[in-house]
């Protein structure tokens, strides 16, 4: 082959990368739009099994109308991609801001996520078809083997979907939150766009039809530029008109969102938006679970969850209580209790006596010689509605049986467990026995 031979195929082989390139960001980006109004209905509304079902199943429905819908389109690919694209950067990079603004100032977000979904499922399902026609054109790949040049496709799409399910809990919503991060991933799916129309489509379009295209992408680009530097105050804004009371504290783990206000001497909790305590009457359910489980002689003590250090607080005023151990899975709920909450639990979680292990209480149990064998009910915190999957996990499962010496001073079954956030309907039920009544995935067990 000559150098004048090779020249051309050379070009097509990198034309070809960046364009499964661009197929990977763009499917990276679909799934965290999914992703990012999943998280937000579950932040609103709870979630729940039902939601969660009708979204996914919404969303792969829409793939399949946008594929079909866009097949009158093929001929035209190339300026179908671009629109397509610019159309879904700026779809999901503002559908969790327009979810969460319609559900603190309207009330009503169901039409707002049915329509996202739609949306953007149609949106990206028409993608695949349009980058399949790119790939197979002469003018932009020499493909000759479709089966071979439909794995390509598949495996890039696939391996974006991947990316993106991992950036969405571990980067993105962590570092950027929910309505950044969606805005975020708009501007990562406009240039992706932009990179395809530079690079790859600008001998296939007329130059009209590419400024056209750049000058919509720009446009679309600043849009989202805009949302990204004001979404701080549209989302400060939004949440403080879903609570009564002004806001004082607000952290978005990878676990919960978590909201402390404050209204004079009233110290209230939320997690997911499920009220856990208010300091204006706490004490009735925080003396009520401890004292009459402890029995006389207690020396250690397991806590499950509780992080708001209420449950240890009223252990530490028990004069024979030497040690406590703390187990709570997220670790903001810690800080917010030594620091926001601290004159709510009198610094309990700074007290010597006790040591907090910041675990998943599944996991940490597991470790040899830890907890008794318990059930719990699969019961969200003050929620009447179904439970979101993160909350049925801990509590539905049965706890590793371990054998512990029993109790001679009179305690419930020798090891008395209770519920860390009120008191259980049924009362105190032994270790081994299932937790019954209203119970939560939070548990105290006395253990020697």
């Amino acid at each position: 082959m000559t150098s004048t031979q090779q020249a051309p195929v050379a070009a097509s082989l990198r034309w070809r990368a960046v364009l499964l390139a661009a197929v990977a960001a763009c499917a990276a980006c679909g799934i965290v739009y999914e992703l990012a109004l999943l998280t937000l209905s579950a932040s609103l509304d709870g979630g729940g099994i039902v939601a969660t079902s009708l979204i996914v199943a919404g969303y792969i429905a829409a793939l399949g109308a946008g594929a079909l819908l866009v097949k009158p389109l093929l001929a035209r690919a190339a300026i179908t991609f671009i629109t397509v694209e610019v159309l879904l950067g700026i779809v999901g990079g503002l559908s969790a801001a327009a979810l969460y603004v319609t559900f603190a100032f309207i009330g009503g977000s169901l039409w707002v996520l049915a329509l996202g979904t739609a949306l953007i499922g149609g949106l990206v399902g028409a993608e695949v078809p349009l980058l399949m026609t790119l790939l197979q054109s002469g003018r932009v790949a020499e493909a000759t083997d479709t089966g071979r040049t439909l794995a390509n496709l598949t495996a890039a799409d696939y391996l974006g979907a991947l990316l993106g399910g991992l950036s969405w809990p571990f980067v993105l919503l962590p570092h950027l939150g929910m309505i950044r991060g969606a805005a975020a991933t708009g501007i990562v799916n406009l240039v992706a766009a932009a990179v395809v129309s530079v690079f790859l489509l600008r001998r296939v379009v007329g130059v009209r039809q590419l400024v056209t295209a750049l000058g919509a992408l720009t446009a679309a680009l600043g849009l989202l530029v805009t949302l990204l530097a004001g979404a701080r105050g549209i989302e400060t804004t939004s949440r403080q008109r879903l609570y009564t009371d002004p806001i004082i504290a607000y952290r978005h783990t990878a676990y919960q969102e978590i909201v402390v206000t404050r209204r004079g001497d009233d110290l209230r909790l939320y997690l997911d938006g499920g009220l856990q305590f208010a300091t204006v009457d706490e004490y009735r359910y925080s003396e009520s679970l401890v004292y009459p489980a402890l029995g006389s002689g207690a020396r250690s003590v397991l806590v499950l969850g509780g992080g708001d250090g209420l449950a240890a607080r009223e252990l530490l005023r028990q004069p024979g209580v030497q040690q406590i151990v703390q187990v709570e899975l997220d670790p903001a709920v810690v800080e917010l209790a030594r620091t926001t909450m601290r004159g709510a639990n009198g610094g309990s979680l700074d007290d010597p006596r006790v040591h907090v292990v910041i675990d998943d209480a599944m996991s940490w149990l597991r470790g040899p010689g830890r907890g008794p064998s318990m059930r719990s009910s699969p019961t969200c915190p003050t929620r009447t509605r179904p439970c979101w999957p993160a909350c049925i996990r801990p509590s539905s499962t049965r706890w590793p049986p371990v054998h512990w010496p029993r109790r001679t001073d009179g305690g419930a079954g020798g090891q008395p467990v209770l519920d860390a956030d009120r008191v259980l309907a049924h009362g105190v039920v032994g270790a081994g026995r299932g937790v019954r009544g209203d119970a939560l995935p939070r548990l105290c067990a006395h253990v020697r």
